[in-house]
C-alpha cells in the first residue's frame, strides 16, 4: 500500500470551536478545555470590570415609581459611556432585567467596539512579524496571517452577535491553525481523488455519510475545485471515518468511479440514511446492481473502512468533518468560507 509521509513536528490538541451560534456543529463533538485568552486582553477585562462595578455601585439607588424614569435614563448613559467587558455588559444587562421586573434570561451581548479594537491593539503575532495584530496588519510587505486575522474579526464583529470571550477564543484558535506546524501520514492510495491530481497543494478530508456538514462542505468544495478559485491549485482525498452502511455504499461507489456523485446524491437526504435510500440512489445512478451490492458486503471493503478510521483515531480525528491541509491539521470554522481561507493561506506561504 502506498503512503504519503509528512514530518513530525510540535504536538497539537484537537479543537471544535464553540461559536455555536456562527458555525454549523460537526457531527460528532469532543470535550473541548477552552484556550486562555492572551495575558493583554485578561489584563483589559480585569481593569474595565473593575470600572463598571465602581460605577454601578455609585448609581444604584432603590427603585420607586417616582424615581423609575430618572434611574431608566441614567442607566442607558452609564451603558454608552461605559468601556464594556462581554462580563460587564451580561451583568449590567441582568441588573438592568432585575430592577424593571424582567425575570427573562438574558442573550449575552455582542463584544463591544471597545473590546474589538483592543483586541487588535494587544494579540500578539509571532509567526510574522513580532507584534501586536494591528501594527503587523499595517506593516510593508504584508504579514499574510494578520491581515487573514483582521478580515476574521471584522467578518465576526460584524454579525453583531458574536460574545468578546468566542471572538477571542476563536482568534487563537485561528492563528494556532495557521501557525501549527505538527503534520500527519495519510494515506491516499485507492481513496477518492476530487480535483486535479497535478494540483500543488492536497487536502485531507475525513468524513461520514451521515454527516450533512460533511455533505454540504463537499458539494461547496468540489464546486470551488470545479469552478472557483482553486481550480487546478488543490486536490482532495477523501478518507471514510467510520464503517457504516453509508460509508460502505460510497466506498463501493468509489470503487465503481461515481464518489461524488453518490455523495452529492447522499446531500439530498433530509433525515436519517436508509438502507432503501442507499439502494434508490445506486438505482437513480444505474450502478450495477448486483455488483454495488457485491462491494458493499466486501469483506475486504470493510478492512479498508476499518483501516481508514483507525488511522484517523492515530491521527487525532475525534468527529467529522475534519481537515488535513498538507498534513497539517485544521481546526478553525468548519464554514467553506474560511477552510478555503486557510487552503489559500497554505498556497501563498508554501506550507
Amino acid at each position: 500500500m502506498k503512503t504519503k509521509h509528512f514530518t513530525l513536528a510540535t504536538a497539537a490538541v484537537p479543537i471544535l470551536l464553540a461559536v455555536s451560534a456562527l458555525i454549523h456543529t460537526s457531527c460528532q463533538r469532543p470535550d473541548e478545555t477552552p484556550v486562555p485568552s492572551t495575558p493583554q486582553v485578561q489584563a483589559k477585562t480585569t481593569q474595565t470590570n473593575h470600572s463598571v462595578q465602581a460605577q454601578t455601585a455609585q448609581t444604584a439607588q432603590p427603585q420607586t415609581a417616582q424615581t423609575a424614569d430618572r434611574e431608566a435614563q441614567a442607566t442607558q448613559t452609564a451603558r454608552n459611556q461605559a468601556v464594556q467587558t462581554p462580563q460587564a455588559a451580561q451583568q449590567q444587562a441582568a441588573q438592568a432585567a432585575q430592577n424593571h421586573g424582567h425575570d427573562h434570561p438574558q442573550q449575552p451581548p455582542p463584544a463591544p467596539k471597545s473590546f474589538v479594537d483592543s483586541l487588535k491593539a494587544n494579540f500578539r503575532v509571532d509567526a510574522c512579524c513580532a507584534s501586536k495584530l494591528e501594527l503587523c496588519a499595517k506593516q510593508k510587505p504584508q504579514c499574510a496571517i494578520a491581515t487573514r486575522l483582521v478580515t476574521f474579526i471584522d467578518w465576526m464583529d460584524s454579525l453583531g452577535r458574536v460574545t468578546g470571550d468566542q471572538m477571542d477564543t476563536a482568534l487563537h484558535r485561528r492563528y494556532t491553525s495557521f501557525t501549527n506546524t505538527k503534520t500527519y501520514t495519510i494515506d491516499e492510495q485507492g481513496w477518492p481523488l476530487i480535483g486535479d491530481r497535478n494540483a500543488p497543494l492536497t487536502m485531507y478530508m475525513y468524513f461520514s455519510g451521515t454527516c450533512p456538514l460533511c455533505k454540504n462542505n463537499f458539494r461547496d468544495l468540489s464546486r470551488e475545485l470545479a469552478t472557483g478559485r482553486l481550480r487546478g491549485r488543490v486536490k482532495i482525498i477523501a478518507k471514510p471515518f467510520g464503517a457504516g452502511p453509508v460509508n460502505r455504499a460510497l466506498a463501493a461507489a468509489q470503487e465503481m468511479g461515481r464518489f461524488s456523485d453518490f455523495m452529492l446524491e447522499l446531500g439530498q437526504i433530509s433525515g436519517r440514511i436508509e438502507d432503501h435510500h442507499i439502494y434508490a440512489i445506486a438505482n437513480k445512478m444505474y450502478l450495477d446492481g448486483q455488483r454495488f451490492k457485491s462491494l458493499m458486503e466486501s469483506p475486504n471493503l470493510l478492512t479498508r473502512l476499518e483501516a481508514a478510521t483507525k488511522e484517523g483515531e492515530i491521527n487525532g480525528v475525534t468527529h467529522v468533518p475534519t481537515y488535513f491541509i498538507s498534513g497539517r491539521r485544521y481546526d478553525s470554522l468548519l464554514e467553506p468560507r474560511w477552510i478555503i481561507d486557510a487552503i489559500e493561506f497554505a498556497l501563498e506561504t508554501k506550507m
